[in-house]
């Protein structure tokens, strides 16, 4: 599929920009494995397992949108961060029959290679490489790969399509019980509004120290 770098003449550009982005995601959705889909959104979905994500420079901010849901839908998510000084605690966590995705476009991290490879040898949990038409390293150690459109024949590559994915296995993940979520999340926001409650009652601020 190609894109022209230069905008058609007169298109402002956020309008060539958006249709672009459309371009991209349709490609997305008519090229991804759906079956394939549906068996990582299966294994997110078991709540025997632990799921771990990490992303990369850049895509760590989507790697912690997909956390943030998955946590208020069920237990047993880990966000990994991304100090490697930390990863040790994480993968001595992780079973054989735990997930782990992984966030890697271009410009890759070397070291998520290295803790790919060191998971499946040492852990041999089921890896989730989620990357773009050039492969990340990690690829090479997943068991599922998921190549997503970035280019835009544009100054940068674009996550819309990353987000897109990940927006894509919340909703489906989510469905597949959706009497257990909606019971999670009702009792999540229960918290959450009984602790906001609580500041309001304090006055927002510390007890002065003696």
């Amino acid at each position: 599929m190609k894109i022209t770098e230069a905008p058609p003449e007169g298109a402002h550009l956020l309008t060539d920009y958006t249709r672009r982005l459309i371009r991209q995601m349709t490609y997305m959705a008519e090229n991804m494995p759906q079956r394939q889909f549906d068996e990582v959104c299966e294994l997110i979905a078991d709540p025997s397992r632990n799921v771990f994500i990490i992303g990369g420079r850049v895509t760590d901010s989507i790697a912690q949108l997909l956390s943030i849901h998955l946590r208020q839908m069920r237990s047993r998510i880990y966000h990994m961060p991304g100090n490697p000084e930390l990863w040790p605690e994480y993968v001595l966590r992780m079973r054989k029959q735990d997930i782990v995705i992984v966030f890697d476009v271009r410009r890759y991290q070397p070291q998520l290679a290295q803790l790919a490879h060191l998971i499946s040898e040492q852990r041999q949990s089921t890896i989730v490489a989620i990357t773009d038409k050039w492969m990340s390293p990690v690829a090479s150690y997943a068991r599922h790969v998921f190549a997503v459109p970035i280019e835009l024949e544009t100054a940068w590559d674009t996550q819309v399509c990353l987000v897109t994915l990940v927006e894509a296995i919340i909703v489906r993940v989510s469905e597949m019980d959706w009497t257990a979520t909606r019971k999670r999340i009702e009792s999540w926001d229960r918290i959450r509004f009984s602790l906001q409650d609580a500041l309001k009652e304090g006055g927002g601020t510390e007890p002065d120290a003696e």
